[in-house]
């Protein structure tokens, strides 16, 4: 399945982007959304793309080969905005875009164990090389304590059965693949409906392993320094512990007089979307317009 960018028009609308703008863009996905920024913001502009995954980054690389632009590739993850324009000499941003969600290829195949439905090594880390010291869902699996489980799966999965669940991956270790993973969750907590039984843990040991919480908390803080007087932070979430932590940040700048909110309510896909792209179902976008 190829990747379709989710809220795209939307999105774009959101950024009104000026020819020249610097532009920061967090996980670039497989380059949709990074290839329309490029061509608005034109000869003159800057767009800097930052992702983790440098097998994504080569893909938009090639993609955006063409653009007039000049385009920065970071292989980083986006909390880390502070240091990256340090890096680039950039001393502002005229709009900071984040998608937060996983693109189909990473799914699909990245091989890192983020499909239920292969048979993969439990990595799920966004980085596409694993280097001593980092965390992998195998050590979540296999490691973490059983409360720690059962408070993950619940916190980042809001999964009703977190506790049976965990149970039962504590008792079934050690838990080699993604494909035994979901066999033992599926064991205790059997499908009823389309949605796969495993959807919601899987999403939760992964945003445990790649502290995805974590990350958005200092892109916001450190990301909304960067930007000029009216310049914008727009963010695509698929969670709601992701959409509740934007939507208070946003609230508390509004509250201080230094943002202003473009809607109260999220901007959420149409019905059209969601039947051709299933998977932009969960997505809520956001925007503030920094004032000071």
């Amino acid at each position: 399945m190829s990747h379709t960018t989710v809220l795209k028009n939307e999105t774009l609308a959101a950024l009104a982007l000026k020819p020249g703008a610097i532009v920061f863009e967090g996980t670039g996905g497989e380059g949709g959304l990074s290839e329309s920024i490029a061509l608005e913001i034109g000869r003159g502009g800057v767009l800097i793309v930052a992702d983790l995954d440098s097998d994504l980054l080569n893909r938009i690389r090639e993609r955006l080969s063409a653009v007039p632009c000049k385009v920065e590739y970071v292989n980083d993850n986006f909390r880390n905005i502070r240091q990256i324009l340090v890096d680039l000499a950039v001393t502002a941003l005229d709009a900071i875009i984040v998608d937060l969600g996983l693109c189909s290829w990473q799914i699909e195949e990245s091989g890192r164990g983020f499909s239920f439905d292969e048979d993969e090594p439990l990595l799920m880390t966004f980085a596409s090389s694993v280097t001593e010291g980092d965390l992998t869902a195998l050590q979540v699996v296999n490691n973490w304590s059983e409360e720690n489980l059962a408070d993950i799966i619940y916190g980042f999965g809001g999964e009703r059965n977190s506790r049976k669940i965990a149970k039962a991956i504590v008792a079934y270790r050690p838990i080699q693949s993604s494909r035994q993973l979901a066999d033992v969750i599926n064991s205790v907590s059997p499908r009823k409906g389309k949605i796969n039984p495993a959807t919601k843990t899987f999403q939760a040991i992964r945003m445990a392993t790649n502290d995805e919480v974590g990350a958005l908390k200092q892109l916001l803080v450190d990301g909304w320094e960067s930007l000029v007087p009216g310049g914008k932070l727009v963010t695509i979430s698929f969670h709601e512990v992701e959409d509740r932590l934007v939507k208070r940040f946003m609230a508390a700048k509004s509250a201080e007089g230094k943002a202003e909110l473009m809607s109260k309510k999220p901007v959420t896909p149409s019905l059209v979307e969601v039947k051709s792209n299933p998977r932009s179902r969960s997505a809520k976008l956001r925007v503030a317009q920094k004032i000071i």
